[in-house]
């Protein structure tokens, strides 16, 4: 199933299809491409597999800091730097 995920990666390492297709594909559940994913979100580069910006970044997070227990804290203050960013960019 990894192997899979690896022949679905995109040139920027990201995984533009969905788990409900990759199952439907597979003929494997969706919990199974979870555990998939899991493996594959556990390989170098950190953040290869991602679906979106987004859970990149947070994959790269989770990586540097495995003991950071909350990571909607996390997320949260990536959506607080984007919308700073936001504000700066409009000086």
């Amino acid at each position: 199933m990894v192997r899979f995920l690896i022949g679905c990666l995109d040139a920027g390492g990201y995984l533009r299809i969905s788990a409900p297709e990759i199952a439907d594909a597979t003929g494997t559940s969706i919990g199974e491409v979870e555990e998939a994913l899991q493996i594959l979100w556990s390989m170098d580069p950190p953040g290869i597999g991602a679906r979106d910006l987004r859970e990149c970044l947070m994959l790269q997070i989770k990586a540097k800091q495995p003991h950071a227990a909350d990571q909607g804290e996390t997320s949260g203050r990536l959506a607080c730097d984007e919308d700073n960013h936001r504000s700066v960019g409009a000086f």
